[in-house]
């Protein structure tokens, strides 16, 4: 069933920026705006079953007793997770064409599959895209959610991930697979369906990272993909002698350096603005939540992000 209204957010960055956070969520405040809602994480292991229990299987499984709507204005969306592996994807695909499971499942586990998958890496990527664009498209099993929230892989690997449709055609240039291609390239170039969100950090590093991702979504899809600066400091370095001496009080330790640590993180903001003005897109500023609970920043941040937060091109 083709599902042309669906949503499709990529949430990638450099490693290490907190885009699985972040995933996370923009999957709740969609939630939160009554939408039903598909989190989806890549690759072989789950990291999102740290955060809550339900998570880490290909089947979805909806989360519940977790994310807490917390006014009465909030309306009734549903939350789903799962995990997605380049085998899983291609098992079901082939499964919903042929119609023989245990066809399948003799090809999945034969020499000819590995030969492939040795000789055609991109198929692997290809399958993971496929999947995520099947409702947009109408292909293979029905996915009857509003919003696919893709915790993607980082830049590079997520560059790799877009590009294999593209490279499938330059190899195949006629007939289903070429098609299938094209139509997943259609659907990527789609700015009203498929968004594009750039977790950096306030530093110099990530942020060129992500002003690279974005040429590249801009020269390859026409996309503007949009900036998430994640974990700036919204406290000053004047404010920060106070504070670490009532956290020395408190806490009856002399080992918090904490003033240091906030002068560290602002000297890498000032080096950040330059390129942070010259971003010329959509832009959002999260502070710097001090909580070592998931779920409490996942709450914090998703606040943040359905309020009114800052946009640098402003």
């Amino acid at each position: 069933m083709k599902r042309e209204n669906q949503e499709i957010l990529f949430i990638t960055g450099k490693g290490g920026v907190g885009k699985t956070a972040l995933a996370a969520s923009l999957a709740k405040s969609k939630a939160q705006n009554g939408k039903k809602v598909l989190l989806v994480e890549l690759g072989e292991r789950s990291f999102h079953q740290y955060l809550f229990p339900q998570s880490g299987s290909y089947a979805p499984k909806r989360i519940s007793g977790v994310f807490n709507f917390k006014t009465p204005s909030d309306l009734t969306g549903e939350l789903w997770s799962c995990r997605w592996d380049y085998i899983s994807c291609l098992k079901e695909y082939f499964s919903h064409i042929l119609k023989m499971e245990k066809m399948v499942h003799l090809f999945f586990s034969s020499q000819i599959m590995e030969t492939l998958l040795s000789v055609a890496p991109a198929l692997n990527e290809l399958a993971l895209l496929g999947k995520i664009t099947s409702g947009l498209r109408g292909v293979g099993p029905d996915m009857p959610y509003d919003c696919i929230v893709v915790d993607a892989f980082a830049t590079g690997h997520f560059k790799a991930l877009l590009l294999s449709p593209l490279g499938m055609i330059q190899a195949v240039h006629f007939g289903p697979m070429a098609e299938q291609c094209q139509n997943m390239i259609t659907v990527l170039k789609q700015s009203l369906q498929v968004q594009y969100y750039i977790v950096s950090l306030p530093e110099e590093l990530a942020l060129n990272e992500a002003q690279e991702l974005k040429t590249f979504l801009w020269e390859n899809f026409k996309q503007k993909g949009t900036l998430i600066v994640n974990k700036v400091l919204p406290i000053s370095p004047d404010s920060a002698e106070p504070l670490e001496r009532e956290l020395r009080n408190l806490s009856g330790n002399a080992f918090v350096d904490f003033t240091n640590f906030v002068k560290q993180q602002h000297r890498h903001w000032n080096n950040a603005k330059a390129l942070l003005k010259s971003w010329k897109g959509p832009s959002i500023c999260i502070p710097y939540y001090l909580t070592h609970n998931g779920i409490e920043l996942i709450d914090q941040i998703s606040s943040t992000l359905t309020s009114n937060p800052k946009d640098f091109t402003s």
